[in-house]
């Protein structure tokens, strides 16, 4: 019995493919590249850092459960420091997601030296002036 192998891709294999991509490239190339810099120090570093993140670790889980509401960090701040700190909370936390993807292609293509840098910042400028238009018809502006 022979099964032919379906040629299709569905929402959820494609969900599994790129969120494969994000875990893989962020938990063995980028460490992969600090270790080819830094030698056997960047294990110090990761536990150094593991160690300060836990009192975070700890202050959000009680958070979630003392507001067990969707928004993320914007209802905390609301709750805690009033609108205007929430406000300033979500935009901050919606321009770092805008631009995380940007920067993360920016630093891959200079490390990596497929394009040359002048191309970069050809590329850097026309996307600045995209997303400053980009503002000037959403709901920001």
């Amino acid at each position: 019995m022979s099964k032919k192998l379906r040629k299709e891709l569905g929402l959820l294999e494609v969900i599994c493919i790129s969120t494969g991509a994000m875990i893989s490239s962020g938990l063995f190339i980028l460490p992969a590249l600090a270790y080819s810099q830094t030698g056997a120090s960047v294990v110090l570093s990761y536990l150094i850092a593991s160690i300060l993140v836990i009192p975070t670790i700890l202050a959000k889980a009680e958070l979630v459960t003392a507001l067990p509401r969707t928004g993320g960090d914007f209802i905390f701040v609301d709750r805690s420091m009033g609108p205007l700190a929430g406000m300033f909370s979500g935009m901050a936390a919606w321009f770092s997601k805008r631009l995380l993807h940007f920067w993360a292609l920016l630093y891959f293509f200079l490390f990596s030296n497929i394009i040359s840098r002048r191309a970069i910042l050809s590329f850097f400028r026309l996307f600045v002036s995209f997303f400053l238009l980009y503002l000037t018809f959403t709901e920001l502006s």
